[in-house]
């Protein structure tokens, strides 16, 4: 199973082609009595705290509840939503709870847990053995309900495949991509109503809170990826003393605006990329020949003929410059995505769209019978655009900075859009840094070659945390931390996680 199905924290620049501790003792850091960590930090949301809660069988020998937060973290007497979280019981003795995230913003969560192949591939047998594992749809994700809503299977299709009428960055582009996310956004405000207003990460962040309590535990345990370190970095802001033992793994630096996000994005995938056709042109069936230069100048060839010349898919949607970026960004989020991404690339120069197609449709959760496997793109709008405010840059220069940045894609990541362009809510997020005073030590995982989430970006999540510190992972792909990871790299997660046993300063792992 690759890790592939994660998305990343895009900035809100650029409208896309893609959306893309110790041994042996409780942790350090302000001590708070089990019974106090149990109450709501304020009273008057005291009865999210106290509700009882009804697990009942669910999936693949897991359990199942719903639990109640309030829509609006200002309003403790106002409507509220529900949660849908999953568990699993430990197969020997327990001492408490891990939660997990996979990422985003808008994964749905609930299979991570819930399904037997997905949990043997993300928690090793020393997590499943000690731990209850919790995962659980963030608000108005996946089971979650009132979920975010916006279109339909045709209209997602149109959305996310349609073809531009005019070239990329031009005025006539511009226009028609900010025409078209501003009908989005209006769609997503008129069936979604009053919770597109509360999908910001700080009311998740309170969420997790209570569904701390509930499961009893008097600190958050926690593993964390990509988006989902900057809950795990908020949480540790906001509740510094019940943070128990946390592992952030793909980090995000919150302390970027949606521009220098965007930079950072568009030079890890510009240096994935580059490593892939350095392998490719390793292997006899590779598509693309000389050196990486040359082979990345096919490659853009190859890609922006798409413009004037869409091909046809099997099932009547047409492959464009969008659908064909997603599709090869898609392949940088695992090495073991890139042979199919080669056998893709080939296809495509015989004038066969589908294999290309396919990797785009899996990043976007499009099935093969045309409908979306959740409602993942709509919420990773609906929290991106409140987390952070679209920056008024200077467009040219932002968009030579892309171009620069992005290196062989850089001409279609520069398309002088904003994915956030006309959203109907302000947002009420702002980037900074995040020290998280008092909290326990918290691990943060980089990869070196990670195109989501760049190294740089963990090395500075690491920093910026008063008790943060860094493991690297020396590999491709995004973030690390799985059963299929090097001994180094699980034995260094499971022993803090476990046992609280800090690994040696300036871990490196292959």
């Amino acid at each position: 199973m690759s890790r592939s199905s994660r998305r990343f924290l895009s900035g809100c620049f650029a409208l896309l082609p893609i959306l893309l501790l110790f041994t042996g003792c409780a942790p350090a850091g302000t001590q708070t009595s089990p019974t106090a960590a149990l109450r709501s930090p304020d009273p008057a949301f005291s009865r999210f705290y106290t509700q009882k809660v009804r697990w009942h069988a669910c999936e693949q020998s897991a359990q199942c509840a719903n639990v109640k937060v309030p829509l609006d973290w200002s309003t403790p007497d106002g409507e509220t939503i529900s949660l849908a979280v999953v568990r699993h019981k430990p197969t020997g003795r327990s001492q408490g709870s891990l939660f997990m995230n996979p990422g985003g913003p808008g994964q749905a969560a609930i299979d991570y847990v819930g399904r037997t192949d997905y949990r043997d591939y993300f928690f090793g047998k020393q997590l499943q053995q000690h731990y209850t594992l919790i995962a659980f749809d963030t608000r108005g994700v996946g089971r979650s309900r009132p979920a975010v809503r916006c279109l339909d299977a045709a209209g997602m299709d149109d959305f996310l495949y349609r073809l531009p009428t005019a070239t990329p960055g031009s005025a006539a582009y511009i226009q028609e991509s900010r025409s078209q996310l501003k009908a989005f956004g209006e769609a997503c405000e008129r069936k979604t109503g009053a919770l597109l207003a509360h999908m910001d990460s700080m009311s998740t962040v309170r969420d997790m809170d209570v569904l701390r309590a509930i499961s009893g535990d008097a600190r958050l345990n926690y593993l964390g990826y990509s988006y989902g370190t900057k809950l795990g970095a908020l949480y540790a802001q906001t509740f510094p003393d019940r943070v128990g033992r946390f592992v952030l793994d793909g980090a995000v630096n919150p302390a970027l605006g949606d521009l220098a996000s965007t930079l950072g994005q568009a030079r890890g995938f510009d240096q994935a990329t580059k490593r892939y056709l350095s392998w490719c042109l390793s292997q006899s069936n590779c598509p693309l020949n000389g050196k990486v230069a040359a082979a990345g100048k096919q490659l853009h060839r190859l890609i922006a003929a798409r413009q004037k010349h869409p091909l046809r898919v099997s099932d009547g949607r047409w492959l464009g410059v969008s659908a064909a970026v997603t599709g090869v960004s898609q392949a940088m989020y695992s090495k073991d995505l890139w042979p199919r991404l080669t056998t893709a690339l080939r296809q495509l120069r015989r004038g066969n769209p589908n294999p290309l197609m396919r990797l785009a449709d899996e990043y976007n959760g499009r099935s093969a019978n045309g409908t979306y496997e959740s409602n993942t793109t709509e919420a990773f709008y609906a929290t991106s655009c409140l987390d952070s405010p679209v920056e008024n840059a200077d467009t040219s220069a932002a968009q030579r900075s892309l171009r620069k940045a992005g290196g062989i894609l850089g001409d279609f990541w520069a398309d002088g859009t904003s994915m956030c362009d006309g959203w109907p809510i302000s947002a009420t997020g702002r980037p900074g840094r995040i020290r998280a005073a008092g909290a326990a030590p918290i691990m943060v995982v980089g990869t070196t070659h990670d195109p989501a989430t760049p190294y740089s970006w963990a090395q500075a999540l690491a920093k910026q945390l008063q008790s943060g510190f860094l493991v690297t992972n020396e590999g491709d792909g995004h973030t690390a931390y799985s059963t299929a990871a090097s001994r180094c790299l699980r034995d260094a997660v499971e022993g803090f996680l476990v046992q609280g046993t800090k690994p040696a300063t300036g871990l490196r792992c292959r």
